[in-house]
């Protein structure tokens, strides 16, 4: 790391909603870095873990909830994953390829102290998301990306998360029947002791593959395919599935039979919340109920006139919580800077608030922790911010 100038600021913003309530900038913690940018986020107890990136260099931070740093670690590397359990924190980042082919590095640390448990590596070209269970440290992804004529492979690692020892790992390939088509994996989600994967096969249009696998081994429970439609998102809830993109499909995560599946209208973000099924895409935010697939309400948004994309879905405060961002639609020539917004609903479906901050700030992750306060991460044009934020009863004067 070289020359990185760190500011620390506390400060209170205040804005009426719905209710009597207001919505409250707790701390917020920038890196003064042209390009840096907060990627990831995690938090257990009283810590909050973040994976940052500058330039060829990968820092991870700890904080107390309240602001406060509390220890940090930097390496080389890129594209880079926090995850949190028991008393430990992970990071997993990509590295230059090493002289015995891999090109991950996993690093365990005390999540009080910071203090390095361990360090190991792995081989994946495309990681796409972590997930951390029983356990045990599942990256999903893709693999072969450097080959000149083999299709890409959808590739599961599975590691101990006490150890980063590697324990298992599947490389699903297509058949070599012509044309080979590349297979991706794109989320990963958890079903008790298993873990359900989607990914797609072939170029457009594609279909959608989606896996369990058991967690201790990797051994396949089931998969299902759902045809000529793309998927790159998954959420389990309860005994369901629910996998989102050109279509919305509920599949029983016991043996992966369909409950119900619809068409949707746009690739979206997907989101659980109170027992609600959500997908915002550019037209609005839908919530489905989940046995059925019935449309119980609807936000509608307006893209003729500005383009939203919506990152995150989350509960917060009994509420549910949109962060995206937002610019103007207009003519070809005009670059308008994109705006953080932020959206607060009720379970109903009213619109509480909506808050327009930053231009040009693009959020990376967010979180809500213990405290039920947001914990949101990203990038602006002064570098990598870590904010909070939370929906207290307004201070009487």
């Amino acid at each position: 790391m070289k020359n990185l100038i760190i500011a620390v600021s506390v400060f209170l913003v205040f804005t009426t909603l719905a209710e009597g309530q207001v919505l409250t900038l707790q701390w917020e913690d920038t890196t003064f870095n042209n390009g840096g940018a907060a990627r990831s986020v995690a938090t257990l107890h009283n810590r909050i873990v973040v994976g940052e990136q500058f330039g060829s260099d990968i820092v991870i931070r700890g904080w107390n909830l309240q602001g406060h740093r509390i220890w940090q670690d930097t390496f080389p590397g890129f594209q880079v994953f926090v995850e949190t359990l028991q008393d430990e924190a992970v990071a997993l980042a990509l590295i230059d390829r090493q002289p015995d082919g891999s090109n991950l590095q996993l690093r365990g640390y005390d999540l009080a102290s910071g203090a390095i448990r361990w360090t190991s590596f792995g081989a994946i070209d495309a990681p796409q998301q972590v997930l951390v269970d029983r356990g045990r440290i599942v990256i999903v992804g893709y693999h072969g990306t450097s080959r000149t004529s083999d299709p890409l492979s959808g590739l599961i690692l599975a590691f101990d998360a006490s150890t980063g020892v590697q324990l298992w790992r599947v490389e699903v390939e297509q058949p070599s029947t012509l044309p080979l088509q590349d297979t991706t994996f794109w989320d990963i989600d958890d079903a008790n002791n298993a873990v359900i994967v989607v990914g797609t096969i072939g170029s457009s249009p594609r279909d959608t593959l989606v896996q369990s696998y058991r967690l201790r081994d990797g051994r396949k429970r089931w998969e299902h395919r759902i045809p000529l439609a793309s998927s790159f998102q998954l959420r389990v809830a309860g005994t369901e599935v629910f996998v989102g993109g050109e279509r919305l499909t509920a599949l029983s995560t016991s043996d992966g039979s369909e409950r119900w599946s619809l068409d949707t209208p746009d690739l979206g973000t997907l989101g659980i919340v109170s027992n609600a099924v959500l997908l915002a895409d550019r037209a609005g935010i839908r919530v489905f109920d989940p046995l059925t697939g019935t449309v119980v309400w609807s936000f509608a948004l307006d893209p003729a006139f500005e383009i939203e994309t919506i990152r995150r879905i989350l509960p917060i405060a009994g509420r549910i919580l949109t962060v995206g961002t937002v610019r103007l639609n207009r003519e070809p020539g005009f670059n308008d800077p994109s705006i953080l917004i932020l959206r607060l609903f009720d379970i109903a479906g009213n619109l509480l608030d909506e808050e327009r901050l930053d231009a040009s700030a693009i959020p990376q992750d967010a979180i809500v922790d213990r405290l039920g306060h947001l914990i949101l991460v990203g990038s602006s044009p002064a570098g990598a911010f870590v904010r909070s934020y939370a929906v207290e009863e307004p201070v009487q004067p």
